[in-house]
């Protein structure tokens, strides 16, 4: 049986780093080689912003924290530690009168002026906001429009039958002013309440990209809010958010004392200690609302932020690309798109991570995992393009093997329309929770370790593929309860389009690239799945390979839809979708060579049964 087991140690993969000797040069640190000292890369800019006034308090009492949120935010970016990071740090606090609506306009205006590619620009709200009709006492009030409503010190509220706001600063405008803005990394905070109203409106402008990797404009964009209420504590002093992020850039997000602190450690802390610091501190007379729960969008999760300035591991060049152009909006106008030359020439690069183990210190042996993945291994070389070095390949890894693989895949850097393929073939695990595992090498019996924690964990697991800084990822389990790494959240439905749709193929594969895409196909679903007659491959290795065999028929292109349409027929029914930030039209697509031809394997020649399912 093939299982699948928990990883802690994947927690963070910044935490560990290879430090190599030599001098410093922006193409080694690009290239992945980690020096003992921070290069810095760009400026920070911060513009931090909070409102305590009420815009009409026979409506909405005033605030107590927003503007102490703000001045706080500001002094966690000015320490030490941030500076070591950047050339230089700017920040620009408006709070109250001065954050009027022609206030934050020339602010933002400012950043406009004054940034460049390299640098990185921070925008801190703390305040009055209108996402849908909540109760008063919490940051927002209601919201009659498409667009979300930051309240500034000179916008009005009224109440007849339904809220009216007038002379407000809406998330349209900012994402317009964004957009303008030349610094290549973009990091959004919101303390107000239903901050994915204002995810919603800001994705809607900044070209319909729900998860703002807008490489096609050079930029990368991480967004930081509040799931629901927003509510101020008055034991904390602050607004849960804001100050569950001052603890984390006080060192929380620095548990092991590494050094430095990257976006993906400040994520990783608010995400899990947004409520659970309330609970520790207090919240005076305010019950801890269930539905708090910290929302964020991100595409630089390896920048780092602070640093001592002397570990290893801080990447402050990261989402940088100096060969980007950036496209020079204005207001009104969106990004300009790329000639259909330009996106037919730009296919990217693929990439592919193959796991698979058949020998193991505890679990049985298998029969097939490394003869699939050395044939996988062998059609992507021949017959897809795949360079030898672009494949990252373990067989019976450990632990610590998929920690470092994926540690080098977090601080590569990636093209626009680059692909990876993550195939894991082994042992595989569920507990009665529903909770799955990937076994590694040294993973113990569930009877040995009740708590599995020598495993690796699906659902930690999924998160730091998701994480990675690649624009489409398929991952294929041929494990046994591999469906269980299914993400429960609502996702985007996979929609295949076929070439009947589109003009040309490389009509069809750029409308295929053009949103991010995560998404998975596990074997067994929630069942055991087969290992197959020894040399004969596993039914599910048989039928993936069978199929990227055909390559593409007549389209000469394998998408995710043929992939599923190929392997629904086995027993048991293998699982498929979608996970993490993929995009409504995301794709997986495997462009074979020209002169494409099935390599030499006796194990799919011959003829082999496989089981059946009766339903």
């Amino acid at each position: 049986m093939r299982r699948l087991l928990r990883i802690l140690s994947i927690v963070s993969l910044t935490t560990l780093m290879l430090v190599l000797a030599g001098e410093h040069h922006p193409a080694l640190v690009n290239a992945g080689v980690i020096r003992t000292q921070v290069l810095k890369t760009g400026n920070l800019y911060v513009l931090s912003i909070g409102i305590n006034v009420s815009p009409n308090e026979s409506i909405f009492h005033n605030l107590k924290f927003a503007v102490a949120d703000a001045q706080a935010v500001a002094d966690a970016f000015s320490t030490k530690e941030v500076g070591n990071a950047f050339r230089n740090v700017e920040i620009k606090t408006l709070v109250d009168s001065n954050a009027s609506l022609a206030g934050i306009r020339s602010a933002l205006e400012h950043l406009i002026e004054v940034c460049k590619p390299e640098d990185v620009v921070i925008i801190y709200y703390s305040g009055y906001a209108m996402p849908q009709s909540t109760q008063p006492e919490t940051r927002s009030t209601s919201r009659t429009s498409p667009d979300y409503n930051f309240i500034v010190f000179d916008s009005s509220v009224s109440f007849r039958g339904d809220y009216s706001v007038s002379n407000p600063f809406t998330a349209h405008e900012l994402s317009l002013l964004l957009l303008s803005i030349q610094a290549q990394r973009q990091i959004v905070i919101i303390d107000s309440s239903d901050a994915a109203a204002a995810f919603d409106s800001l994705s809607a402008a900044l070209n319909s990209d729900s998860v703002f990797t807008l490489r096609n404009t050079g930029r990368r964009y991480a967004l930081f809010g509040v799931e629901g209420m927003g509510f101020e504590s008055p034991g904390l002093g602050h607004g849960r958010l804001t100050y569950t992020l001052l603890q984390a850039m006080q060192g929380g997000a620095d548990p092991d004392h590494k050094g430095f602190i990257t976006e993906a450690d400040l994520e990783g802390y608010m995400m899990s200690h947004l409520n659970y610091n309330l609970m520790e501190y207090g919240v005076g007379h305010r019950s801890l609302s269930s539905s708090e729960q910290l929302l964020s969008y991100s595409d630089l999760r390896g920048l780092c932020l602070s640093t001592d300035g002397k570990s290893p591991g801080c990447y402050t060049n990261y989402g940088y690309d100096p060969e980007a152009k950036i496209a020079e909006e204005t207001r009104g106008q969106g990004p300009r798109e790329p000639s259909a030359v330009q996106q037919a020439a730009a296919r990217g690069t693929d990439y592919a991570l193959i796991l698979a183990g058949n020998t193991y210190d505890h679990w049985p042996k298998l029969n097939n995992p490394i003869y699939d993945a050395q044939t996988l291994q062998q059609e992507l070389i021949q017959n897809f393009g795949y360079a030898k070095e672009n494949i990252f390949y373990r067989e019976n890894p450990t632990k610590r093997d998929i920690h470092d693989l994926l540690t080098e895949l977090q601080h590569r850097s990636f093209d626009q329309n680059d692909r990876l393929l993550v195939y894991i073939a082994g042992h595989g695990y569920m507990e009665d929770s529903g909770e799955g595992f990937i076994v590694t090498r040294e993973t113990e019996l569930p009877t040995d370790d009740p708590y599995l924690d020598s495993g690796l964990d699906l659902s930690r697991f999924r998160s730091t593929v998701d994480g990675l800084p690649v624009p489409h990822i398929l991952l294929v389990l041929d494990v046994c309860y591999g469906g269980s790494f299914r993400d429960h959240k609502s996702m985007p439905e996979y929609t295949s389009e076929s070439l009947d749709a589109a003009p040309s193929l490389d009509a069809l594969i750029n409308n295929k690239m053009k949103s991010v895409s995560r998404l998975y196909i596990a074997s067994g679903g929630i069942r055991q799945a087969y290992d197959g007659e020894p040399g004969r491959h596993s039914p599910f290795a048989r039928t993936f390979l069978k199929t990227l065999e055909k390559y593409g028929g007549p389209e000469h292109m394998i998408d995710m839809g043929k992939l599923d349409g190929a392997v629904y027929g086995l027993c048991p029914h293998p699982y498929y979708g979608t996970f993490g930030v993929q995009q409504e039209g995301g794709d997986f697509i495997f462009i074979p060579k020209p002169d494409a031809q099935p390599v030499s394997d006796p194990g799919l020649e011959a003829k082999v049964e496989g089981p059946h399912c009766s339903s």
